[in-house]
């Protein structure tokens, strides 16, 4: 499934629900970005309730849905600290430092594949010395 958003330069917007028709056959050299054709079904039926036209040629942006994958999150961009690397509280609530696999970003988030066990929670705040198994459970009044 893909929803197809349209927004115009005043800030009125609309979202058209279609669906990908197929890969196609080439990969963009720069962005090394694969290319997809998304099919809108009904497109004047379906503009009839939207407050913006899906117009021939106009610029797009697409919302692809894939299947559901256990330990990909998306999180702020601030939680990945230097090369590919998360702070995590282990469940004994110390300092676990941890590799994760980027797999897509944003100018403000990030989506981590990594695996993070029943309790573990990524840390969001800085740490002025951090060290692998120190103890987290005394910085929460700080």
């Amino acid at each position: 499934d893909a929803t197809v958003h349209v927004r115009l330069p005043d800030g009125t917007s609309a979202d058209y629900t279609g669906h990908v028709q197929r890969l196609m056959g080439t990969v963009d050299a720069a962005g090394r970005q694969a290319r997809v054709l998304v099919q809108v079904d009904q497109p004047l039926e379906q503009a009839r309730t939207r407050a913006v036209p899906l117009l021939l040629g106009a610029y797009v942006a697409v919302t692809l849905e894939g299947p559901p994958r256990e330990g990909v999150y998306e999180v702020p961009r601030a939680v990945l600290r230097e090369g590919e690397v998360v702070w995590v509280m282990g469940t004994d609530d110390r300092l676990v430092i941890r590799e994760a696999d980027v797999l897509a970003g944003s100018l403000d988030t990030v989506v981590l594949d990594i695996d993070l066990a029943p309790g573990e929670r990524l840390v969001t705040s800085s740490i002025p010395l951090p060290l692998d198994g120190l103890l987290l459970s005394d910085w929460g009044d700080r």
